[in-house]
């Protein structure tokens, strides 16, 4: 008997709360002309060009420090192999951008305390979780829910102390672009990663940081060069007599804080619990740095303590958190055993495709992955576990492997390949098996044909559309329909897991 605990979220939230403390207060104190040698309040665009120099250089830095570029797919232009992201990792890069450049400005408007920033941004973000997962079919802990609802409230609070802050149109509009950075990267993430395969979201995270990087200060930068105003003058400031100040030191640890900071929020979100868990953790961890943040300027420079309906809101927060913390923590210090139920009643789930050499096997292979995390079971003691997934084809040549470029695959995804000979579906297999999931709606009707006694039980993987055949593709599309295959799989099998069979603990 040995204790599982399973604590790797809230180490982040721990680290994304150390990290926030010292971001949040330098930015603010910048903001004031409170730093020692500070003459006059720096604004955030005079600021900005120092803190995304920071951040980019110290993101890009982690990329090559963990070799992280092998992760990123590279392609060959005018003869040069350079790492080129997916499309939609690209956009999801130039949002976060756009959320790391705001948040840091969002510190700096006069009128706005830390706090409230924080309840600002935060807000926003809340409303958006439990949307994404209904889209993504994400099933909503009740712990999860009443975590947002006590958020909501906060919020609410905050917004009715209109005595403690000022909005300015400027302030309005870099709140939206913040908020629209999250629209886009929380649906890019949910479609290309926060997965239990942790190769997929490294992949995606690499990629979108090294998008981020580049974007956080080539644009700015572009801008300054092209633009008018007071603001793009700011901007130039920035990125010229600023940079040969004593002051760009302190500006560029802020840049390196929040690129610490930027790693443990990001893994936060990857997590692959449904937002409504995992962002209001993140949320609540930046809230009471911003709290912690807001008393340290008191203490140490005499500025104003946050108002009372803000220390409230706070207050609420903390509820939310221990609302998330205890449940999850009940379930992380449950005693574990290996071993396997006594006579178990074993369900076998039967997928089935045309020539059983790529979709099928790739889904067997899988859906066995999740059964053994679901179950806390090795591989090896699937045969004894109370559920397996099997594969088999409608029109084989019987005893060909799996596809070298499905087993590849596979790899990537961090699911370990079974050893696989094709064989044609046959009637013990269908009578067998509990469930049987079809790549085809024609696979569908032709197995129901061949077997209609079991045409209760016999259903298309996806009910909206048929899985394609990858065979004969490129490895961009065999990565493609495992990955279609895999969030298909995860989501049936949570529910067959959840209903019918006892997880081993």
């Amino acid at each position: 008997m040995s204790l599982n605990i399973n604590l790797g979220i809230w180490k982040l939230a721990s680290g994304y709360f150390a990290f926030y403390i010292p971001y949040s207060a330098l930015t603010k104190t910048f903001s004031k002309g409170l730093l020692p040698g500070t003459d006059r309040p720096i604004p955030g665009f005079e600021l900005l060009p120092a803190t995304a120099i920071a951040t980019t250089i110290t993101l890009l830095t982690y990329i090559s420090l963990m070799d992280g570029w092998q992760y990123i797919q590279r392609k060959q232009i005018l003869g040069f192999s350079l790492p080129i992201p997916r499309t939609q990792t690209f956009f999801s890069g130039l949002a976060t951008a756009t959320i790391i450049a705001t948040t840091t400005l969002n510190y700096t408007f006069t009128g706005i305390s830390i706090l409230f920033a924080l309840l600002l941004m935060r807000g926003g973000v809340l409303i958006m979780a439990p949307i994404v997962d209904t889209i993504f079919h994400r099933r909503v802990q009740w712990n999860s829910w009443v975590a947002l609802i006590c958020s909501f409230l906060a919020i609410r609070i905050a917004f009715a102390d209109v005595d403690n802050y000022q909005m300015t149109m400027l302030a309005v509009l870099n709140l939206s672009a913040y908020l629209m950075g999250y629209v886009f990267r929380l649906q890019f993430m949910n479609r290309l990663a926060k997965s239990e395969q942790k190769a997929e979201n490294r992949r995606f995270f690499l990629e979108e940081t090294m998008v981020t990087a580049i974007a956080l200060t080539l644009i700015p930068a572009l801008l300054a060069l092209i633009g008018r105003g007071e603001i793009l003058q700011q901007l130039r400031s920035g990125f010229t007599s600023f940079l040969v100040t004593p002051l760009v030191l302190p500006a560029l640890a802020i840049g390196l804080l929040y690129a610490c900071l930027y790693f443990f929020g990001s893994h936060i979100y990857l997590d692959s619990r449904e937002n409504t868990f995992a962002i209001p953790l993140n949320r609540c961890s930046s809230l009471m740095s911003g709290l912690v943040a807001s008393l340290g300027l008191t203490l140490l420079l005499g500025q104003k303590l946050p108002s009372y309906p803000q220390l409230l809101a706070a207050g609420i927060i903390i509820i939310a958190l221990l609302c998330l913390s205890i449940p999850a923590l009940q379930k992380n210090f449950q005693t574990q055993t290996n071993a396997i139920p006594q006579n178990p009643v074993q369900q076998i789930y039967l997928f089935i495709c045309g020539g059983n050499t790529s979709r099928s096997p790739m889904a067997q292979a899988i859906c066995n992955h999740e059964i053994a995390r679901l179950l806390n079971l090795s591989l090896a003691e699937l045969t004894q576990a109370p559920i397996q997934a099997i594969s088999a084809g409608l029109d084989t040549n019987p005893g060909t492997s799996m596809t070298l470029e499905a087993q590849q695959t596979l790899n990537y995804l961090g699911v370990t390949p079974h050893t696989h000979t094709t064989n044609n579906v046959s009637a013990e297999q269908v009578e067998q098996a509990n469930k049987i999931w079809c790549m085809t709606e024609a696979q569908c009707q032709d197995l129901r044909e061949r077997f209609p006694e079991a045409a209760w039980k016999i259903q298309r993987l996806d009910p909206t559309r048929d899985i394609e055949n990858p065979s004969g593709g490129s490895m961009e599309t065999y990565l493609a329909i495992a990955q279609q295959l895999q969030a298909l799989v995860s989501q049936h099998l949570s529910v067959q897991i959840n209903v019918s069979i006892p997880r081993v603990n």
